[in-house]
């Protein structure tokens, strides 16, 4: 069996489990409050939220954690691609992208930014923390599209891969 397979189906369990954590916390997020429509990020200060928002940013940067470190660059080798053992991360991003696994390699980039600024604290600028957290939840919905995409894709494509080696 192929080696980046196992990779891939490992980390697809993984990925599969921040993904649905990830969206319940969401889920119990918006039951308690409506974040998106918050001008004072004193209301959204409850034990609560906080432990909901906590979740939130942990499997966000956990999904893209393990997309990252072993999906994404997987895949063209599963896939038995010519592509170079030395390659660049953005350079498999971009045959992620030019082979519809990715809308835009860009994109990847702009989510993996925003990942290293959920790292630093904001104390004493609540409206940028506020803004900060609203574009967390969007910026999960965002990632969690791109998993599904990329997990989809993948197994037609290997299904085929799978059928041609038969």
């Amino acid at each position: 069996m192929n080696i980046y397979k196992v990779k891939i189906e490992k980390a697809i369990e993984q990925c599969d489990i921040h993904a649905s954590v990830l969206n319940s916390a969401i889920d119990e997020l918006n039951s308690s409050v409506d974040i998106m429509n918050v001008s004072d990020i004193a209301l959204i200060d409850t034990w609560q939220v906080l432990r909901s928002l906590d979740q939130i940013a942990y499997r966000f940067q956990r999904l893209q954690d393990e997309m990252g470190r072993v999906l994404l660059p997987s895949i063209p080798y599963a896939l038995h691609e010519n592509i170079s053992d030395d390659a660049t991360f953005v350079e498999k991003l971009n045959w992620l992208e030019k082979n519809n696994y990715l809308s835009a390699a860009a994109d990847w980039i702009k989510l993996r930014q925003f990942r290293n600024s959920l790292a630093h604290e904001y104390p004493g600028e609540p409206q940028l923390k506020l803004r900060l957290l609203k574009k967390l939840l969007v910026h999960c919905a965002e990632m969690v599209a791109i998993y599904t995409k990329v997990k989809d894709k993948y197994f037609v494509s290997i299904e085929l891969v799978d059928s041609t080696e038969a």
